[in-house]
């Protein structure tokens, strides 16, 4: 090794913090024994750390490293490099650089690796920043990933918005599980022509995403049991006849049971099989 070289990695080591200097190895590869595989296509990208500072953080990377045949290259397709390299930095440094671009990554990391404490921030961050613009993104991200308090406040959230939530093209975007947790509700604050109408587009929209034909036979496929927590016995008989009746998402002889229930005497007729004639809660406001 040349005497500058010698010089140039005495003067990193003798300016810096700890922290820094930990940085600094990290950033310039020096001493690096574990290769991480990062995301995907064109995007893909090779990230380099130190297994000691990993295993000092998390349990799963412990476990990943402690046997016989510990892997030299471990693949992460699932977020961006810049996400795992801010996800690495909080590692190494306790700092927390999550922003609205890469929260759910890095939550998502770690929540993979179990590090609580950034899982806690991350969950935290997101429950301060919930709005209507990002609430349905939440949601989504809540649900796969078992964050049962952030999930319920989504909820909450969506339930007390409904009108606004429900006409929004991210509510396009949920997966039926989800739009199933909204539907089922008794407290969504919107009257059923609403909910008939978004799930109509949810439906479109997920035909489209499927490469299926948009008609009432696939979307009526697509919906499965979501079909069944639209409330058709409490919609406007008027809206009923001139909207879902022309449409082709439920079957003849349900529309013939529905309408019947519909334009009878309240409790005339026995509710149609299978569907919900409970008034929803539209006056209810979660705190």
């Amino acid at each position: 090794m040349t005497s500058s070289r010698v010089h140039s990695l005495r003067d990193w080591r003798s300016y810096r913090s700890e922290k820094g200097r930990y940085i600094y190895m990290l950033e310039n590869h020096v001493g690096c024994d574990i290769s991480f595989s990062v995301g995907e296509g064109d995007a893909k990208g090779t990230v380099h750390a130190h297994k000691f500072i990993l295993i000092s953080r998390s349990s799963v990377f412990e476990e990943m490293f402690s046997g016989e045949k510990s892997p030299q290259t471990i693949e992460v397709s699932e977020t961006p490099v810049e996400s795992f390299k801010t996800f690495l930095r909080f590692l190494y440094t306790g700092e927390n650089h999550v922003t609205s671009g890469n929260i759910l990554h890095i939550h998502y990391l770690a929540r993979k690796f179990r590090v609580q404490e950034l899982a806690h921030a991350c969950a935290t961050w997101l429950l301060r920043t919930i709005n209507h613009g990002n609430v349905c993104t939440i949601l989504e991200h809540a649900r796969q990933y078992g964050e049962e308090f952030l999930l319920q406040k989504c909820l909450n959230f969506v339930f007390s918005h409904g009108r606004q939530i429900l006409l929004s093209t991210k509510f396009d975007e949920l997966s039926q599980q989800s739009v199933a947790l909204v539907l089922k509700s008794d407290y969504l604050a919107v009257s059923e022509n609403v909910v008939y109408e978004a799930i109509l587009r949810w439906s479109t929209h997920q035909c489209r995403v499927r490469k299926l034909e948009p008609t009432g036979l696939n979307k009526r496929d697509v919906c499965g049991t979501l079909i069944n927590l639209i409330r058709f016995p409490i919609m406007d008989p008027r809206y009923f006849s001139s909207k879902v009746s022309t449409d082709d998402i439920l079957n003849e002889s349900e529309k013939v049971e529905i309408f019947q229930y519909i334009a009878s005497s309240s409790g005339a007729r026995p509710i149609p099989k299978g569907f919900i004639a409970k008034n929803r809660m539209t006056n209810f406001s979660f705190a």
